[in-house]
Order: structure tokens, then sequence, then C-alpha cells
């Protein structure tokens, strides 16, 4: 798993909500903000966003689908 980037995890989960309230979320917004719950390693959040992505994942956030379907794996979720 990655170390988590030295932002406040509490702040992004704002503002991507209010971003999501104001414009709704695009697909690949979603998958960075699925990413970066997972680098965080909230659980939750992660398995929440990522059940919402579905079969949609970004190879530009993921890299390749074996990371993707790790994250899955790790939030609880079985793979699509």
């Amino acid at each position: 798993m990655l170390t988590p980037p030295s932002l406040s995890w509490p702040k992004i989960q704002e503002g991507f909500a209010e971003m999501e309230q104001r414009y709704g979320a695009t697909i690949l917004k979603l998958n960075r903000f699925a990413s970066l719950a997972y680098q965080y390693h909230d659980r939750e959040i992660a398995k929440s966003a990522l059940a919402r992505i579905g079969d949609r994942w970004d190879i530009s956030v993921w890299q390749d689908q074996a990371t993707f379907d790790l994250a899955r794996s790790w939030a609880g979720l079985t793979n699509p």
C-alpha cells in the first residue's frame, strides 16, 4: 500500500463532498478520491467510492487493473 500524501485527509474529504454537491463527480474524480482513501487507509470511504466506480476504473489513476483490484479486495469488495 502506498504512503499517504502529507495533506489533511479530513480536508480532502470535505473538499470532495463540496465539489460533488456543487458540480457532481466525474468518474475520474471518483477514481482519484477512491485512490486517496486507499492511500490514507480509510477502508469505509474507499469501499463506498470503489463501489460507486464499479468496473469503470481509470488507468491514469490506478496504473493497472491489478492495483485497482487490490484496492477493491482491501476494501472488502469482490472483483467485478
